[in-house]
């Protein structure tokens, strides 16, 4: 289950890096529906496969906040090291 949660964060990052917020939202419902069919293939209770599932979907969408606070900061990086190509706006350094 350590597996599915690193998994989880990794595409949560890769999804805050590049898509919006209605993918993340069909994302986790693919994980939460999927996730609980899976384990109860394998065997968990019904009740401990939703916690897992739902565990890892809560996973998944910070590793999405921490994916979109990276694109943030990397565009605020880019603006900032770009120069001015008009003389009326104001870069700071």
């Amino acid at each position: 289950m350590l597996w599915a949660y690193l998994i989880a964060a990794t595409l949560g990052v890769i999804f805050g890096l590049r898509l919006k917020v209605p993918a993340v939202v069909a994302s986790s419902a693919f994980i939460v529906v999927g996730g609980t069919l899976a384990a109860a293939f394998v065997g968990w209770t019904i009740g401990w496969a939703v916690l897992a599932a739902i565990g890892a979907s809560s996973i998944f969408q910070c590793g999405y906040l921490v994916g979109l606070g990276l694109t943030c900061l990397a565009a605020r990086y880019w603006a900032q090291s770009v120069p001015a190509t008009r003389p009326g706006l104001l870069v700071r350094s």
